[in-house]
């Protein structure tokens, strides 16, 4: 009878563990217990200062397609020379805090890596190729 408890209280935490991943508030390298605390501040952080962060950083939002204009789910969206990065989410988007002036990289498997400079905090929309 417990076990059937356990099962769904797991994949829940799983499932919390890869959005803080995904939304790239929680890198690879960091302890991810000790973050956990960081995503909430970094997340409530973000939506009070808007596109423009105190750091100098700007909040770039974009969407990532194929030749044909569909959105590519889970690419990865970094910053050159960075450990911060993302990934696209179910329509293709991303968001992500970066310093102006940056490049940022983004790759999918069994597409051409892409490297596009970051400007300001448009809209980005890109194609990914074959």
């Amino acid at each position: 009878m417990r076990k059937g408890k356990i099962l769904p209280v797991s994949v829940f935490l799983s499932c919390c563990c890869l959005n803080a991943f995904a939304s790239g508030h929680v890198s690879s390298s960091d302890n991810l217990g000790k973050n956990m605390v960081t995503a909430v501040t970094k997340a409530t952080s973000t939506g009070i200062l808007g596109t423009q962060q105190s750091n100098g950083d700007v909040k770039v939002n974009g969407t990532v397609v194929d030749n044909a204009g569909e959105p590519i789910i889970g690419a990865t969206v970094r910053v050159k020379n960075s450990q911060n990065g993302t990934a696209t989410d179910l329509d293709g988007k991303f968001e992500l805090s970066v310093p102006k002036g940056s490049t940022l990289i983004i790759s999918y498997v069994g597409m051409l890596t892409q490297e596009v400079q970051v400007t300001g905090s448009s809209d980005l929309k890109i194609t990914m190729k074959d």
